[in-house]
Parts: C-alpha cells; sequence; structure tokens
C-alpha cells in the first residue's frame, strides 16, 4: 500500500485576515531555479472566460466525488484487511491516483485545483512543491485558501525550503493586504525550522520581533509571542525559564531549586 503525506485537504482551510504590508529590514532570499514544471503535455494556457472557469470548476467538484468515493472504498477495503494475519494489499492509495487530474486542472488555472494539490502532493513528487506553491500564491493571492497554507507551510516543506522561501519573497514584495503580515510569520517559521543554523535563527527572531509590535490583529498574531519565546528560552543550551507548581504534598515547587542537578521533566496530557 502506497501512502501519500497527509496534509489538511484544501477546502477544510477557511479563515479571515486583514492587514497592511509592512516592509522589514531583512534582505530577501536568492531564488535558485524552481524544480521543472509539470509534463508540457498540461502546459495549457490558463484559463480566463468565465465559461471555461465553471467547465473546469465542474470538473474539479466531479472528481472530488469521485476521489470520496474511492478512499471510501479504500478505507472499507482496509479496515476489512486489517484483521487479517497477513499483510493484505489494498491497493494505491486513492489520492495518488487521482492527482496527476487534479494538478492538470490546476495547470489549467483553477485556483481550488491548486490548493488541492498543495494539500495532497505525493512523496515522489514533492520536488515540485516550491513551483506549485508559487503557481497558487500568483492566481489567486487573496483566496482564503492562502492564509492556512501560510500559517502551516513550514509542516510541508522538505529540505531547506530556500526556493519556497523565495516565492514567500516574491508574494510579500508584491504585495497583499490581506495577507502580507501571515507571509511574513510563515517566512519566519520556516526560517526557524533551521535548527542549529544561527543565521536563519537570527532572522526568525528578527521578524518575529517585527511583528510583536504590531498593534492591529492579523491571524498568526497570537502565535508570534509563543514562537519568539520558544526561539529565545527554549532552545538547547538556553538557561531554562522558571517554572512553578505544587508536589504531591501541596508544596510548591520551583525549577530552580534544581539548578545544577540532574532533573527529568515529564509533561503528559490527554489529547
Amino acid at each position: 500500500m502506497a501512502l501519500s503525506r497527509f496534509r489538511p485537504p484544501a477546502r477544510f482551510w477557511l479563515a479571515t485576515l486583514a492587514a497592511p504590508l509592512l516592509a522589514l529590514p531583512l534582505e530577501a532570499r536568492t531564488l535558485e531555479s524552481s524544480p521543472a514544471g509539470p509534463p508540457a503535455a498540461i502546459q495549457d494556457p490558463v484559463a480566463s472566460e468565465p465559461d471555461e472557469m465553471a467547465a473546469l470548476q465542474a470538473r474539479f467538484d466531479s472528481l472530488s466525488a469521485e476521489l470520496d468515493a474511492a478512499m471510501a472504498k479504500f478505507w472499507e477495503d482496509y479496515q476489512a484487511a486489517a484483521g487479517e494475519d497477513e499483510e493484505v494489499d489494498v491497493g494505491t492509495y486513492p489520492v495518488i491516483q487521482f492527482y496527476p487530474q487534479f494538478d492538470e486542472l490546476a495547470e489549467a488555472g483553477l485556483p481550488d485545483a491548486m490548493f488541492w494539490t498543495l494539500g495532497n502532493m505525493p512523496f515522489d513528487q514533492h520536488s515540485g512543491y516550491a513551483a506549485a506553491l508559487e503557481r497558487a500564491l500568483v492566481a489567486a493571492p487573496d483566496d482564503d485558501q492562502v492564509l492556512p497554507l501560510l500559517l502551516y507551510l513550514h509542516w510541508s516543506i522538505t529540505g531547506d525550503g530556500t526556493a519556497e522561501l523565495a516565492a514567500i519573497d516574491r508574494y510579500i514584495a508584491n504585495g497583499s493586504a490581506k495577507y502580507g503580515l501571515t507571509a511574513r510569520f510563515a517566512k519566519a517559521r520556516v526560517l526557524a525550522s533551521h535548527e542549529g543554523n544561527a543565521e536563519d535563527h537570527s532572522a526568525a527572531v528578527a521578524i518575529l520581533e517585527e511583528l510583536s509590535k504590531i498593534s492591529r490583529t492579523f491571524p498568526g498574531q497570537e502565535e508570534v509571542v509563543t514562537d519568539l519565546f520558544v526561539l529565545q528560552h527554549l532552545g538547547i543550551g538556553m538557561l531554562a525559564p522558571e517554572l512553578v507548581g505544587v508536589d504531591v504534598d501541596g508544596q510548591p515547587v520551583h525549577l530552580s531549586d534544581y539548578r545544577g542537578k540532574v532533573l527529568v521533566l515529564d509533561f503528559w496530557g490527554f489529547w
């Protein structure tokens, strides 16, 4: 059974945002050449006429219904096979089978298909993620589906994300009053994910510090302070912030009381 990386489907991404673009004193990264685009056979001109877009949308809706049915059958077969002693082949994951058809619609200019491909791109095609990201940002910069794409972009990038960061820089430079600040937050999160890279760590902190000074609200704003705290206080080798609690006898306990000693902290919870 072949499975693709899971990402939240584009149709579940909804949010609102209103904030003007704010220039930050950071140099944009240099873009390396993006991976080769889709096969020439599906590089048709972007649809622009309403009738063409309506036809593409109708095809997208039909494909989505077919995929839902295929997924239901796949999981039904999977659950039936789960009780078998021997491994049972339940076939190819439906998303992988349907992906080329959705990608064709994306290449034809349908935004919903563009965001769908970003949320469901198979592992073996992930080298094209940056190009698909830019395709969506250019075609539909203010679409509501851009917001969750930006907020969780750092989860979807493999490697150092150089090409994806360049796409974000161009998106910011082109201007989006609706999502400009969140795009900067997305850039900070990608940079912060580069563990051990002091330069990227400092750049992420600088972006987050600028964003933390903005009084008007924007999606991701509440997480800016949290991300900044983590980068400045919870890194390996940093002095742990004070923790205060009570022991089993109700007596106060301070983390600082154990400084210089070997201490094991067990964080747990219910989900």
